[in-house]
């Protein structure tokens, strides 16, 4: 081999070389990306805030182009206590008196009857701030002529657990303290058993789902009134569940469903598009969700029309931000500029919406995706940058939905920061004891979601509406949800 052969084949070997640092590299680049952006996820803060300034723009010389859970302590059996608990006699007491209507008479001679006594009963019931002791006395009536007529007793106030010792605010508190405030049951027994009142683990699970099977009756009927709806919001995330006799955790999914007054939860135990489309199954309108694949098939049935959620696509060049800031910061800017426009036609009617979002936002996407088909061309396809423009340009049919329909808006926000709670939730009580568990969970967090995208106290919407819904009419329950109790509240302030 000559000396001219020598070099050349040692100048291939090196290209080579040089050829495998760079895939390292870029292998290294991306790994260390990801190890950032899930150390984001778990310890940092999820705020996505883009506010560029004028400083900024001469920074980057950017000229606008041109277009596992620990396992619980096993707990010792106790004895059962021998009759019905009754409240410590030491919290205040509220007497409640129940009387029989005066012009109750005989039913035998039909003269008026006459007080012999009281039917008394106890419960524990929460005002905000300390318990209290609620003595309820019913009068018992009779005529003393015919005591065969029999007794007639007072009517006493509806409770959402007719047969039982806590009050209606207490539930509500339970209820709220868990799903709202994220608190799980046992850190409130142990809080209640500080404040002077004892109560199992096991007694206060048992209220939360006897509460919740009056409840799921209204929340059935939120989802069919979502679903006949013209258009509705979707989103999902992951929800631990135990199972079998060694409780071994399992991933469910839960589901958000929601419009701009109203948001029910469903739980399924897989991911698969299975569940969407039973949900959906008879839904005529648009859906709003992001490329997930699980509501492919929900979407591709005959009368559904998917539009895109821009939240999402704007995610995707947040996520590439440290590795071309000049372009990120176009897409961003021109992102944050169509979502100021939302905000400016906010108050507008939906004709008025669709014209203007033709008249101002589509020359703006038009240019944007022109942009990004040119950036797909010229940067590597697997950089985040690229990754993220070709989210654009696959999702660009979905994307541009909201331009013509001025009912829906331009991302699914209100479902995704919806999902919130559960997630906070899961940090604190780690999983559902069961997929019961996990559907009495759905139930309670579609009440209290839906209270606050009404802007209502949940407990005091709950205290209210739980008792009233064991006899109040099926075809009649959604005047108790909570759009509804909201509207009613402000009209007899009126």
């Amino acid at each position: 081999m000559d000396k001219d052969q020598e070099i050349a084949s040692l100048r291939a070997q090196l290209a080579k070389r040089d050829a495998e640092l760079a895939a390292v590299e870029s292998a290294i680049s991306r790994l260390q990306r990801e190890i950032a952006q899930l150390k984001q996820q778990v310890l940092g803060t999820p705020r996505e805030r883009f506010e560029p300034t004028p400083a900024q723009l001469a920074l980057w010389g950017a000229e606008r182009p041109e277009v596992a859970a620990e396992p619980e302590p096993k707990r010792t059996r106790r004895a059962k206590p021998h009759g019905r608990r009754k409240p410590p006699p030491e919290l205040p007491e509220e007497v409640v008196a129940c009387t029989v209507p005066d012009d109750t008479a005989c039913s035998e001679c039909g003269d008026a009857l006459k007080t012999f006594g009281e039917d008394e009963a106890e419960r524990i019931e929460y005002i905000p701030g300390y318990f209290r002791r609620l003595r309820i006395l019913r009068e018992k009536c009779a005529c003393p002529e015919h005591p065969g007529a029999g007794v007639v007793t007072a009517e006493g106030p509806d409770f959402v657990i007719e047969r039982g010792l806590p009050g209606n605010g207490l539930v509500a508190k339970i209820v709220v303290d868990k799903y709202a405030d994220h608190m799980p049951l046992d850190r409130q027994v142990r809080r209640f058993r500080r404040e002077g009142v004892d109560l199992p683990l096991s007694t206060v699970c048992d209220w939360v789902q006897q509460a919740a099977q009056p409840a799921s009756v209204l929340v059935r009927a939120m989802l069919a009134e979502l679903t006949a709806g013209s258009w509705l919001q979707s989103d999902a995330t992951g929800f631990k569940v135990l199972e079998g006799r060694r409780n071994k955790p399992h991933r469910g999914h839960l589901y958000t469903w929601a419009c701009t007054d109203r948001v029910v939860y469903t739980y399924a135990r897989e991911g698969t598009g299975d569940h969407p489309a039973q949900i959906l199954a008879d839904f005529q309108g648009t859906l709003v969700a992001d490329g997930g694949s699980s509501f492919n098939r929900a979407a591709s049935k005959e009368g559904v029309v998917r539009a895109g959620c821009w939240a999402h696509a704007r995610r995707k060049f947040w996520e590439a931000r440290d590795t071309d800031p000049r372009h990120v910061h176009h897409a961003l800017e021109t992102i944050r500029e169509v979502f100021q426009m939302e905000r400016v036609f906010r108050e507008l009617s939906p004709d008025d919406r669709a014209r203007q979002r033709r008249a101002t936002t589509w020359p703006i996407l038009q240019a944007f995706r022109a942009w990004c088909q040119a950036l797909s061309l010229s940067e590597p396809p697997k950089t985040p940058l690229a990754k993220a423009a070709n989210y654009v340009l696959r999702q660009w049919d979905t994307l541009v939905v909201f331009i013509d329909d001025g009912n829906i808006p331009a991302h699914n926000n209100i479902s995704e920061l919806l999902l919130r709670q559960p997630v906070v939730g899961q940090k604190n009580w780690l999983f559902a004891g069961s997929e019961g568990g996990a559907q009495t969970a759905a139930t309670w967090f579609s009440l209290i979601g839906s209270c606050m995208v009404n802007a209502i106290d949940p407990w005091l919407y709950l205290r209210d509406v739980l008792p009233q819904l064991n006899a109040w009419p099926a075809n009649r329950v959604l005047e108790l949800e909570p759009a509804a109790w909201r509207a009613r509240r402000l009209s007899q302030r009126a």
